[in-house]
């Protein structure tokens, strides 16, 4: 059986701002990549950042200097 890790997940209202916040958080150095979004959420477009729980207010930070919107930002286990 797989071990579950916990997760930080970062949900879009749309696929555009999904991949625009894909750019601003790679040339951040944000550690963390694009997924589907896991279907234990629900969300506005099928596209998730999924990083490690450590680096949650940095991405808050960078959220609102860069005015990313976001729908949800929350740990799962993954």
């Amino acid at each position: 059986m797989r071990q579950r890790i916990p997760r930080l997940i970062m949900t879009f209202p749309s696929t555009t701002e999904a991949i625009r916040a894909e750019q601003i958080l790679t040339e951040q150095k944000i550690p963390g990549r694009m997924i589907p979004t896991p279907t234990s959420i629900t969300a506005g477009c099928g596209l998730a950042w999924r990083s490690e729980p450590g680096v949650e207010e940095q991405l808050r930070e960078i959220a609102q200097k860069q005015q990313i919107n976001y729908e949800k930002l929350l740990v799962l286990e993954l």
